[in-house]
């Protein structure tokens, strides 16, 4: 899950400070799902010096693209809550 490809450096990772991330993301295409999308993301981060496990899982995106987008806005705001000011994480 630490060796990323690049084709496949999206999902939870956004969340990462640039500390790094390891992941794994999945998808279902819409042609198996009622012509929408799946589309999940898990990954374990490095967040201001923390580890952060976080799981963001979709459906019924109307594309990858847009499914991808919500993904990371979700794992974006999750993070960012996890690691407010006066937040203990993991505690």
């Amino acid at each position: 899950m630490s060796s990323v490809t690049p084709s496949q450096a999206w999902g939870v990772g956004a969340a990462a400070d640039g500390g790094g991330a390891a992941l794994k993301n999945g998808w279902l295409p819409a042609d198996v799902h009622d012509g929408l999308w799946t589309v999940n993301s898990v990954g374990l981060l490095d967040v201001h010096g923390h580890e952060v496990l976080v799981a963001v899982l979709s459906e019924r995106s109307p594309d990858m693209r847009t499914g991808i987008e919500t993904v990371e806005r979700l794992a974006r705001l999750a993070v960012n809550a996890l690691t407010r000011p006066g937040t203990t994480v993991g505690g």
